[in-house]
């Protein structure tokens, strides 16, 4: 009896915990959709998997999707800003070059769009370095898309951080 009500509050403070970093992500995504505006863009959706990973639809609509794995994984603003902006950036561009260079052009675009929001770029390529992903049929490594989008960055990307309020990363 103990041991199932203890476990029911770990599941809903980990269901809040994402909860209302999801809400710092709409804030985040708001936030570059409206300084760069961009007039028809996609709504932000949870998706409840700790897979990392964030996706756009561009048919329709759209939609940019973000995994709690992806969530939990961000340790500050500005790499939360970076995965939306990169996201975004496929959305306005809509698939017009074959998908692995469109991954270097969402990134570029990506880090435009979250310095006019105010996020700094150094602090949010992080993310990608950390990732360590190798190349793919339609993803560069992340050691090259670090290295292209990052030439000025080299020695000021690990300064302080400006944390998410609720983020694990922020220990």
């Amino acid at each position: 009896m103990i041991a199932e009500l203890l476990l029911t509050m770990v599941l809903n403070a980990e269901q809040l915990y994402t909860e209302l970093l999801f809400i710092e992500a709409k804030k985040i995504h708001n936030k570059i959709v409206s300084r760069n505006e961009i007039y028809d863009a996609p709504k932000l959706y949870l998706e409840k998997t700790d897979i990392v990973n964030a996706w756009v639809y561009s048919d329709g609509d759209g939609s940019v999707h973000i995994t709690r794995g992806m969530l939990l994984s961000v340790k500050n603003a500005d790499e939360l800003a970076l995965v939306l902006a990169h996201e975004l950036g496929h959305w306005v561009h809509r698939g017009r070059q074959t998908p692995y260079y469109a991954e270097y052009w969402a990134d570029e675009h990506g880090f435009r769009a979250m310095k006019i929001a105010g996020y700094n770029k150094c602090r949010g390529a992080q993310v990608v370095w950390r990732w360590g992903a190798e190349s793919s049929y339609s993803h560069p490594s992340s050691t090259d898309r670090y290295v292209n989008i990052t030439p000025n960055c080299y020695g000021k990307a690990n300064v302080e951080s400006d944390t998410l309020e609720y983020s694990k990363g922020a220990q």
